[in-house]
């Protein structure tokens, strides 16, 4: 269902061949020769100064993994072992990963041979010893790359480029890792575990571990930080047995594994794979996957074949002929050696990283990518397009069947929160215009998918008695120059705007952003490299963040920090305001914790 994703944000990728401006520099690492490139950054974005410049080293296309191709599909990754005096060339990127899209997609420029990594550093000296930080990002397990741009940017330039964050003096990397159906697909075995995508990533955080301290970073110092699916994954990492042990602070941007459309326990994964294996009408040429040898006749298809046979996988209920809804059918499990009980419970039961420091966070209206898909998609009228003033045909009754519509796996949660995003407007008429439903129905899903989710770990984790970290918020609630919803009349800062503040995207093309864009991205960006340095967040504005706690009553007490390029907004520090209905005065009902949590709980 999330995939939609794609049609707003039109993800592309970068070209593996870009132009670089100079590329000698060399680095060694247990006796291996990695060969990258330096680029000579601007410093605005840290001095507000024009003149002032930075070498910053880059190197692109480092292998970490063995390609997962052959008999190695559907495995754990392998992690790569350089021979000795081999010479890496680290000057390009890699292609993405095999993934599928819900409209044409250039299939030439992907491959399972796809497990790689980039590292952008402002040094070379192996003793700097400077904080790392890895990025895994999002795409709903299904999307993504570490080399991608986005068309709303009107840029060629990779909206994960590390370079502003380099500036600041950390380390950073990002990383592929395998999705849908080639990360994702649980068979109950060693030849096809699950979780391939997470272990992916397990492997590349321990090649850091393994080889940054050559590129000027600390292996003992690292933060994971990740946007929408890489945020649930770092959630996991939390958690598990394998990786917990492996970083020290965690940013999470806008998603946690408390949510059940990507966590899915062995049974039904597996039940899953196996009626996609054996489906008749996604293989029609080749011939389905039926028997004991299923998997190996899966590993015998072409990359492409299984692309397409995901892509078909689109199921149509005709209950709600509205729309059409793309099951996710390749995510996450639990229950397995990666992740053996599901996130929520493992927090419930102390079971996680209990040092860990992490500052989490979420945007006013998640929701409003998804809800305006629906909209472009199945002809809702405009009703939840951002860039429409006047919605033509809104009611209450309209909203109420629209809520109760998105959340198809059980229409008994359906109901009660159609009813308890609507109800309000029963009590509060002047609440009841066009806006206000249009807000009630996109808080609906953005609150349920992401922004919830990710409240309730922070309060899961604090709620621990041997909990001794420290967990910070913040609320973006700014629509940048290149947002859906920067010209709306209804609408605020959604999913997927941060990325472009995070990794400084105004500040390489002045032409494409505004001052305010610039000055929150600066602020953003000290935020996160100040906390993956400290281990807390600084003042901002001359006001201090609070930190998630306990009342005396044993109770959450999840205060946020607004992110907002206004200054007189930038900093406002806002306690438990995570009400359903967008209801200015609101009272402390229907929230993320005496709502929505109950609900969340049920799904496992």
């Amino acid at each position: 269902m999330i995939l939609i994703y794609l049609l707003l944000i039109c993800v592309q990728y970068v070209t593996p061949y870009p132009r670089q401006h100079n590329c000698s520099s060399i680095v060694y690492s247990n006796k291996v020769s990695f060969y990258g490139c330096e680029d000579n950054i601007s410093t605005e974005s840290i001095t507000n100064r024009k003149n002032g410049h930075k070498l910053i080293y880059t190197f692109k296309g480092i292998p970490y993994a063995k390609p997962p191709v052959g008999a190695l599909r559907f495995r754990k990754p392998v992690a790569i072992k350089y021979d000795k005096k081999t010479k890496i060339d680290a000057k390009n990127y890699q292609k993405p990963c095999m993934q599928s899209w819900i409209v044409d997609h250039p299939f030439g420029i992907m491959s399972e041979d796809c497990l790689y990594l980039n590292v952008w550093t402002p040094t070379l000296n192996s003793s700097a010893n400077l904080p790392v930080m890895i990025w895994i990002y999002g795409g709903s397990f299904t999307i993504g790359s570490s080399s991608q741009f986005s068309a709303l940017y009107l840029t060629s330039d990779n909206i994960y480029e590390g370079t502003q964050l380099a500036l600041r003096n950390v380390v950073i990397v990002t990383l592929n890792y395998r999705l849908g159906i080639f990360g994702f697909l649980y068979g109950n075995s060693a030849d096809c575990p699950g979780n391939q995508g997470l272990w992916d990533q397990a492997v590349a955080i321990q090649w850091v571990k393994d080889n940054i301290r050559a590129f000027g970073g600390n292996p003992n110092d690292t933060t994971l930080f990740g946007e929408s699916a890489g945020s649930i994954s770092i959630s996991n990492h939390i958690v598990s047995n394998v990786t917990r042990h492996m970083f020290q602070k965690a940013i999470m941007q806008s998603g946690s594994a408390y949510i059940k459309l990507f966590s899915r326990d062995t049974n039904y994964s597996y039940k899953i794979a196996r009626r996609f294996a054996s489906n008749k009408r996604l293989f029609r040429r080749s011939g389905a996957c039926v028997g004991t040898d299923w998997i190996q006749c899966l590993r015998s298809k072409s990359a492409y074949e299984l692309l397409n046979a995901q892509l078909m996988s689109i199921i149509h209920n005709p209950s709600k002929p509205w729309y059409t809804v793309y099951i996710q059918q390749f995510t996450p499990v639990f229950g397995d050696e990666f992740v053996p009980i599901s996130v929520n419970r493992a927090v419930n039961a102390g079971d996680f990283r209990k040092d860990i420091h992490i500052l989490m966070g979420h945007l006013e209206m998640e929701g409003l990518l998804f809800t305006s898909a629906f909209d472009l998609g199945v002809g809702m009228a405009g009703r939840y397009l951002p860039f429409v003033p006047i919605a033509p045909v809104i009611s209450k009754e309209i909203v109420y069947n629209d809520i109760r519509n998105y959340f198809f796996d059980n229409d008994t949660i359906g109901i009660t929160i159609a009813e308890e995003f609507t109800k309000t407007f029963d009590s509060n008429p002047r609440l009841l215009d066009r806006n206000g439903l249009r807000r009630a129905a996109t808080h609906a899903f953005g609150d349920y998918f992401l922004t919830c989710p990710t409240v309730l770990f922070g309060g899961g984790l604090v709620t621990s008695d041997q909990f001794v970290g420290r967990v910070y918020q913040y609320r973006l609630t700014y629509s940048h120059r290149h947002s859906i919803s920067r010209y709306s009349t209804w609408s605020e800062a959604t999913h997927t705007d941060d990325i472009a503040l995070v990794f400084g995207a105004p500040f390489n093309d002045r032409n494409l952003w505004t001052n305010g864009d610039r000055r929150l991205s600066k602020q953003m960006m000290n935020i996160w490299t100040h906390f993956a340095t400290h281990g807390v967040v600084p003042e901002v504005n001359g006001k201090s963040w609070p930190m998630y706690g306990l009342t005396r009553e044993g109770r959450v007490n999840a205060s946020y920090v607004e992110l907002h390029a206004n200054r007189s907004r930038m900093g406002t520090v806002w306690t438990n305001r995570y009400t359903v209905n967008d209801n200015y005065n609101p009272p402390l009902v229907g929230d993320c914790f005496y709502f929505w949590r109950d609900i969340l709980d049920k799904q496992f």
